[in-house]
């Protein structure tokens, strides 16, 4: 075999040794015996003519061109995803409702920070915490429903109690959605505190059912003296049909006298209230004899007249 060639042999062989990338060689013809030199030239030459043919391109300017361009867009994608994921976040925590996203199986993959405050779970005790720990009513036949409605658009808007950490209950008006965050089939539910609104409602039964369950007969007028409202006593004692009858209709209409109406309307003040004997005439055109009286509102924009009867034995004596 040439001197030459052997030369050319190992200097072909120290280039694919220094090469970065391994490549895997063309397989070899094994003879029944050694090879010989001639054919451990040919395998040679044919691997290194592999390797240069994979490698084509790999020492001209242009070849990492499209490897970089690959990077790019990956680049902008995870950009653009650490925005979404910002703006995701601070969205549920400027909401002033508490928000939890369930998947479809009732289980809490995200909340907000009112969610916390609500439930007085933190963030990490609130993950993967069923629903029905937190809101009793939404049981698994009652998620399917609302995953039912979901799916065609629509908003479910239901009031339930939530319990807290603590094991108290308040009421709360639930709006749920669909919403596809980790998996379609994802529910979305914004919680709004209902404890004011139901503690307010509670004293204005209570003020209700003093009015309507009241001895005395309640009426309140404007500023003007205009009847406003009456309770079921006053009309009664007026001997009106409905409390109706008597709105819009000047407290003056149902008094003796014009003084009785101008003292019950010009007398009590904020520092006081006025209190005096005076006799009302009633639809029928009888006349009572009444102990009234007469109190401004907080805000100065009414007039609360009471009118008490006074028992005929007690007149005579």
């Amino acid at each position: 075999m040439p001197v030459g060639s052997k030369k050319e042999t190992a200097q072909e062989v120290q280039e694919e040794n220094a090469l970065p990338t391994p490549v895997a060689l063309a397989p070899q013809v094994e003879s029944q015996g050694a090879p010989d030199a001639s054919s451990r030239y040919t395998d040679a030459t044919a691997a290194l003519a592999q390797i240069r043919a994979a490698l084509s391109g790999a020492d001209s300017d242009t070849a990492p061109v499209p490897a970089r361009a690959a990077q790019a867009p990956a680049t902008e994608e995870m950009k653009e995803r650490t925005k979404d994921r910002s703006l995701y976040k601070s969205l549920l925590a400027g909401l002033y409702d508490a928000i939890l996203i369930l998947d479809h199986r009732g289980t809490t993959i995200g909340s907000n920070g009112r969610a916390e405050s609500f439930f007085g779970y933190d963030v990490a005790e609130l993950w993967s915490k069923p629903c029905t720990e937190l809101i009793a009513a939404i049981t698994p036949r009652v998620l399917n429903k609302i995953q039912m409605h979901a799916e065609s658009g629509r908003f479910t808007v239901v009031s339930a109690a939530c319990t807290r950490k603590d094991g108290t209950t308040f009421p709360a008006e639930i709006a749920i959605s669909k919403i596809d965050l980790l998996h379609e089939g994802d529910l979305i539910l914004s919680i709004r505190n209902q404890e004011r609104r139901a503690r307010a409602k509670t004293i204005h039964d209570l003020q209700q059912d003093a009015l309507s369950c009241a001895g005395a007969g309640i009426a309140v007028c404007g500023i003007d003296g205009m009847i406003e409202m009456i309770n079921p006593a006053l009309t009664k004692l007026l001997q009106l049909e409905r409390s109706g009858d008597a709105c819009k209709r000047f407290i003056g209409d149902f008094c003796t006298s014009h003084d009785a109406a101008s003292a019950v309307m010009h007398a009590p003040s904020a520092q006081g209230n006025w209190l005096g004997e005076m006799e009302i005439l009633t639809a029928k055109g009888f006349v009572r004899r009444v102990l009234a009286t007469a109190a401004i509102s907080e805000k100065k924009t009414h007039i609360v007249l009471t009118l008490t009867p006074i028992p005929t034995k007690l007149t005579a004596e």
